[in-house]
């Protein structure tokens, strides 16, 4: 009796190898596969091609999400205001771009252990330029939430990099208020997700946290870009209806014939350009209909819900080249009001970033007691008032909240006057 002949053990390991590639291209990716090539030194892993980016597909909460693409995308007051939010949070006025660091001093004024700061430090740089950084908040402040899968590299014991998902597909999942898994869906409901991502591998910025998910900066005037849009265009539509017309009065003696032939040597003129002559028969006349029309009232309108939609962004407005009234006169308190929204975007920021040390902490095998509760971030300095003082404000945050350093040299002479503070106790500036 014959027995089975058995597979070679290279057959084996190549079946082994092809099942391993599909299980690993559709555990979980930002892009689908006709977006990834086959990486060269391991052909299990499929890399990402970055020339073709995809853009948002609104599953979850899928009318809000394209209101709110449509407004990021396409609105230039948002766009600009956005723009100078990112600017402030990872740079400073003087050109810094440090983007964040760690402070090697704790919350209680003691020195963090030298050997956890390096770590961090290197995993900042490594993980968190400026750039990443200006993703993150983008996603965050126009979405609401952003998402990023850590990638982790066993060999190394460290987190090999940051691959961002879109926001729109993601779905937190808890039960009974415990984080249980992420998961990322084509449909908005799918009884058994193909893609899911368990809690230490997911990065989950929320800003304004209402529930499971933040809010976006802009959420509330959604129906402000309605209104503006269709002021836009009722404006647009006015000032070209009310242009003043030529009204050309044809010679008695001209017949249908002589008006077609007219009008389209008119017609050939104006795409030629400008026209400087008329030959006209006797009698025949041009003249220019009178017309003064008011637009002031749709010019108005239109302004008044584009500073609606940048009172949500609270950037002061000479940030966005429109003119500022009254800041000089109620001591600057635009700018200490800008800087602090800067530091309570900063500090929801610090959540996600002091998460990525903590899992390159761990990996790296530093016990808990060492670094947990220890992390202290710093941000890069900025002017709470550009026309006055340079160095203000120190922004800075930590994984616990906030830190209020808005200070002025002015103050240091008013310590001693009580007249000269204010309810919380801290000098006027």
């Amino acid at each position: 009796m014959q027995t089975q002949a058995k597979p070679s053990r290279k057959v084996e390991n190549l079946w082994t190898r092809i099942t391993g590639a599909f299980k690993l291209v559709f555990q979980g990716s930002q892009r689908p596969v006709s977006a990834t090539y086959q990486r060269r030194d391991n052909f299990t892993v499929r890399g990402r091609n970055f020339d073709l980016e995809i853009s948002e597909q609104p599953i979850r909460d899928a009318g809000k999400a394209r209101e709110l693409l449509e407004l990021c995308d396409y609105c230039p007051e948002v766009a600009a205001a956005t723009q100078v939010l990112i600017g402030c949070i990872g740079s400073s006025t003087d050109g810094d771009d440090q983007g964040v660091t760690v402070s090697d001093t704790c919350n209680d004024k003691t020195p963090l252990d030298a050997m956890v700061y390096d770590i961090c430090l290197a995993a900042i740089a490594r993980l968190l330029p400026i750039t990443a950084i200006g993703m993150i908040c983008e996603k965050m402040l126009s979405y609401g939430d952003c998402f990023a899968e850590i990638s982790i590299d066993e060999k190394a014991s460290q987190v090999n990099g940051l691959m961002f998902l879109p926001t729109w597909e993601m779905f937190r999942i808890e039960v009974q208020g415990e984080l249980q898994r992420f998961d990322q869906r084509r449909r908005l409901y799918e009884e058994n997700p193909e893609i899911t991502f368990p809690p230490a591998k997911i990065i989950h910025w929320r800003y304004r946290r209402k529930n499971l998910y933040g809010r976006s900066l802009y959420n509330e005037g959604l129906e402000d870009w309605g209104r503006l849009k269709r002021a836009t265009e009722a404006l647009l539509f006015a000032s070209e209806s009310s242009i003043a017309a030529d009204l050309h009065i044809m010679p008695e003696s001209a017949d249908d014939a002589y008006l077609e032939a007219y009008r389209d040597d008119q017609q050939r003129a104006r795409v030629d350009g400008i026209i400087t002559d008329y030959y006209m028969m006797p009698t025949g006349i041009v003249q220019r209909l009178g017309s003064n029309p008011d637009l002031k009232a749709l010019a108005d309108s239109v302004g008044l819900w584009r500073s609606r939609l940048l009172m949500l962004s609270r950037v002061p407005p000479y940030l966005l080249g429109l003119p500022s009234l009254g800041a000089k006169e109620i001591s600057g308190q635009p700018a200490l009001e800008f800087a602090r929204h800067i530091n309570s975007i900063r500090a929801c920021l610090t959540e996600g970033i002091v998460q990525i040390l903590y899992t390159e902490l761990s990996l790296k095998g530093i016990p808990d007691e060492r670094w947990r509760g220890r992390l202290k971030l710093t941000y890069p300095r900025i002017a709470v008032n550009v026309f006055e003082n340079q160095d203000t404000a120190l922004a800075e945050s930590d994984e616990k909240g906030l830190t209020d350093t808005e200070a002025d040299p002015k103050a240091e002479s008013k310590k001693e006057n009580p007249a000269a503070k204010n309810g919380n106790g801290r000098a006027h500036v």
